[in-house]
């Protein structure tokens, strides 16, 4: 292990400077990439990160939304918060026949119900990509980053030479953004390819099962999706450092 510490050293922050004449700053060497990978052939490890980038998907709890909001037994009330969450349009042609008085309380309810539960059971089918939502990508970066650090992929990981494995960033534009350090001399679409077939239900399994709280609503989110959205194994790559 000697070696790797002494690289580890040697490489700090990609630099080495040797003073061969102090009195000259314009002497002073630096080690490029280029050495960088002379060292690598001479039997020091090299590291690379590799960025992956996917898509969000989020899926709104409307349905645990709405149970709590007919409670109140009131359609006005019901109607006022399904406003505050931009729902209300959903059941305007059911509060229109309460209002009118061609159903009851308990009919109105009934019909509501009935519309929550088909639209629940298509957003589930369906999750929305993050940037069609009206859902900000700061209001779910710290969770997604932090759920998905608690656990220590490089324990289950068949990579070959994957060292750590962290998420770094939610984009403003809705993408999540993973990165994958490994001592190998796997290639960008090598290492796609593995990813690809090991996660192919898409990063962080567990996002789907812990709602993230976006002011009055559950979320929750994903990284992949049906067909209709597009295959999420579709990695978006970049090399950091090739």
């Amino acid at each position: 292990m000697k070696h790797i510490k002494l690289f580890e050293q040697f490489t700090t922050e990609k630099q080495l400077e040797f003073d061969f004449d102090r009195n000259s700053e314009t002497d002073t060497p630096t080690m490029d990439d280029t050495s960088t990978r002379e060292l690598g052939t001479m039997g020091f490890p090299t590291t690379h990160a590799f960025i992956f980038e996917s898509p969000i998907y989020i899926r709104e709890d409307i349905e645990a939304y709405a149970e709590n909001a007919m409670q109140w037994g009131d359609p006005n009330q019901f109607m006022q918060a399904m406003g505050e969450i931009g729902y209300e349009a959903e059941f305007e042609w059911q509060y229109k026949q309460f209002q009118d008085e061609e159903i009851t309380d308990d009919e109105f309810f009934d019909d509501v119900w009935s519309e929550i539960q088909s639209m629940s059971r298509q957003s589930s089918n369906r999750p929305q990509p993050l940037q069609y939502t009206s859902i900000d990508p700061a209001d779910i970066a710290d969770e997604m980053i932090e759920d998905f650090n608690e656990t220590d992929l490089v324990q289950f990981c068949e990579i070959p030479g994957v060292e750590s494995i962290k998420a770094v960033e939610v984009t403003d534009d809705g993408m999540f953004r993973v990165e994958v350090n490994a001592t190998s001399d796997l290639s960008v679409e090598e290492m796609k390819e593995w990813l690809s077939g090991q996660y192919s239900d898409g990063w962080g399994e567990g996002f789907e099962q812990n709602p993230i709280k976006v002011g009055k609503l559950d979320v929750y989110v994903s990284t992949w999706s049906s067909s209709e959205f597009g295959d999420a194994r579709d990695f978006t790559i970049k090399l950091v450092n090739p």
